[in-house]
């Protein structure tokens, strides 16, 4: 039923995007909705660890939606990434891994979580601001998976403080090893508020979140020298927040 009523939309959005393109041209900028920015990380075997950037921007080739008002983009994106298209549940093994995810007591960051926990990581290290509901998100995870109990952590990260930040890099530096970090805290703020002496959003989404990344290189680039490993670091974020 859902699935049929996602390709109807489809449709109806494809025959929108063919009237409006005979109507108008859209030269997408940097300032457009149309244009989003992916970042990611990922190893090669040259170098265990760098970064790539990169734009999409949806145009005629890549997005038969592209002459489509943005809003209505959105909400066939929407539909499609959540009734039709269906990601490959991960396989490979994490067996003595250490894996640390931020965000995790809700959201993508605890279901990250929960399809890392029957992967057989050694440590699973949930980073939450708050460690009440880390420990409630740990305990779900542990029911739905039935992993190892003492393979999962609840460490305290607020991404609202700097100097939060920097206890949580100490700490991680102690560990033997740091095989997977996954950045997904990430906030959509709904009033204007300033956090170290930034507005909130791009404090958290941006400064905070690659200050974090780059204090953890260190540890990253020693793991994959000292075990021969190849280190993923990865910041995600959702349409809310793009």
């Amino acid at each position: 039923m859902l699935k049929s009523l996602c390709i109807i939309c489809l449709t109806w959005g494809w025959v929108l995007s063919s009237s409006f393109k005979k109507f108008t041209r859209h030269q997408p900028t940097q300032h457009d909705p149309t244009v989003s920015l992916r970042v990611m990380v990922h190893p090669t075997v040259e170098n265990p660890l760098y970064v790539a950037s990169s734009a999409r921007i949806r145009s005629p080739t890549s997005n038969p939606f592209f002459f489509t008002p943005p809003s209505m983009m959105w909400l066939l994106d929407f539909l499609y990434s959540q009734l039709v298209f269906t990601p490959a549940y991960p396989t490979i093994s994490c067996a003595g891994q250490t894996i640390i995810v931020t965000g995790s007591n809700s959201g993508l960051g605890k279901e990250a979580a929960r399809h890392f926990a029957p992967l057989g990581a050694s440590k699973l290290i949930l980073a939450v601001r708050n460690i009440e509901a880390g420990g409630v998100a740990k305990d779900d995870i542990q029911n739905t998976t039935r992993c190892d109990p003492d393979s999962i952590e609840v460490w305290h990260l607020d991404l609202c403080s700097y100097e939060s930040i920097e206890k949580f890099a100490d700490l991680a530096s102690t560990l033997s090893r740091v095989d997977v970090l996954l950045e997904n805290t990430g906030v959509s703020a709904k009033h204007w508020e300033v956090v170290q002496g930034h507005e909130r959003t791009i404090a958290i989404n941006v400064i905070s979140t690659f200050y974090l990344a780059m204090l953890m290189l260190t540890k990253l680039k020693s793991s994959a020298k000292k075990f021969g490993l190849r280190p993923r670091l990865t910041v995600v974020s959702t349409e809310a927040h793009s």
